[in-house]
C-alpha cells in the first residue's frame, strides 16, 4: 500500500478522522509513530488536543526528555504522569504487556473524563494488526482508539511522512520498555532496570543505535544487528564494552549470534512454535 498515492490516500482519511474527534488525550511515547500521530493531531486540531507521557520505572528517561523536546519545538500541549511500579509486575509475568496496558490507559481514560474529552488515541499503525500485540487486548477492552490503524497507516508510510514533515523521529528505531530485557518471571527491581537502562544508553554511546541488553542476573545477553557484529567484536572495542559493563555490575558479558531480535524470551518460551512480538 506503500506507493505515494496509497500514502497520501491513507494520510487524508487520518486527517478526517482526527477532525471527527476535536478534543482527545493521545498517548504519547515519544517514538516514530506517537510522534507522528500527535503531531498530526496538532496540524488538525489546535491547542484542542492533549499529547500524555505516562512516566513509569520501566520507561527509559531518555525518551521521556526526548518526547518533552518534541512538543516543546512543536507546540503541542504536553503533560506527564508519573506512575510507581505496579506490584502485578513486579515478577514479569507473561501477560505483562496486557497488565501494563490496562493500568495505564485506565488512568488516561479517567483523566480524559476529568477534562470531559472526547477519546483516548493510541500509536497502533496497521502493521501491528499483523502481529501479535498482547496489549492491544487490553486497549480494546477499554475502547482505546487507534487512528494510524483505522487510517490503514503502516510503519513504512509513517516513516515517509514524518520525514517529509521533517520530524526527527522518522528513522528512530523502534524500541520496547525495560521490562522485556528480563526473563518472565524474574524479579523486578529499580536498581536492575536502572542498570539495564545505563548498558544500553552506555552501547548507544559507542554508535549501536539498534540493540537490547538481555538481562539473566550477573550475566548481560547482548543483541545487535548482525552486520555490526564484526565491530563489536574488534579488538580494544570487545574490551572496552565488556570493561563497560561490568563496570555496572555484570560478571559476565556474551554476544547473541542470532542478532537482534523481537521477543526472544518469548520465543524461548513459545510451546507451540508461534513467536510473539515486544510491543
Amino acid at each position: 500500500m506503500n506507493t505515494r498515492s496509497d500514502i497520501q490516500a491513507a494520510y487524508e482519511r487520518l486527517l478526517r478522522f482526527l477532525e471527527e474527534h476535536p478534543d482527545p488525550l493521545i498517548a504519547y511515547s515519544g517514538g516514530t509513530d506517537s510522534t507522528f500521530l500527535v503531531w498530526a493531531a496538532r496540524q488538525v486540531l489546535g491547542h484542542r488536543m492533549l499529547a500524555v507521557t505516562l512516566v513509569t520505572p520501566y520507561m527509559f528517561r531518555h525518551e521521556v526528555g526526548e518526547a518533552e523536546d518534541l512538543c516543546r519545538q512543536y507546540d503541542i500541549p504536553h503533560e506527564k504522569i508519573s506512575l510507581p511500579m505496579s506490584q502485578a509486575l513486579r515478577n514479569n509475568p507473561e501477560e505483562r504487556c496486557y497488565l501494563c496496558k490496562h493500568m495505564l490507559f485506565s488512568k488516561l481514560l479517567k483523566k480524559a473524563e476529568e477534562e470531559g474529552r472526547c477519546c483516548v488515541m493510541e500509536g497502533t499503525h496497521a502493521d501491528d494488526l499483523t502481529v501479535h500485540r498482547p496489549g492491544r487486548k487490553a486497549l480494546h477492552e477499554l475502547g482505546i482508539i487507534s487512528p494510524l490503524a483505522e487510517a490503514g497507516l503502516t510503519k513504512e508510510a509513517i516513516r515517509t511522512l514524518s520525514r517529509e514533515a521533517g520530524l526527527p523521529t522518522w528513522e528512530k528505531p523502534s524500541n520496547s520498555c525495560l521490562l522485556t530485557r528480563f526473563p518472565y518471571g524474574h524479579r523486578i527491581t529499580e536498581n536492575n532496570l536502572t542498570r539495564v537502562e545505563k548498558a544500553e544508553t552506555f552501547l548507544r554511546g559507542r554508535g549501536y543505535s539498534r540493540l537490547r541488553v538481555r538481562n539473566h542476573g550477573a550475566l548481560a545477553r547482548l543483541e545487535i544487528p548482525i552486520v555490526e557484529m564484526g565491530k563489536i567484536l574488534q579488538p580494544g572495542e570487545r574490551e572496552k564494552i565488556t570493561e563497560g559493563l561490568k563496570s555496572l555490575g555484570y560478571h559476565f558479558v556474551t554476544l547473541d549470534l542470532v542478532g537482534l531480535r523481537s521477543g526472544s524470551f518469548d520465543q524461548v518460551n513459545s510451546t507451540k512454535g508461534s513467536q510473539k512480538h515486544e510491543p
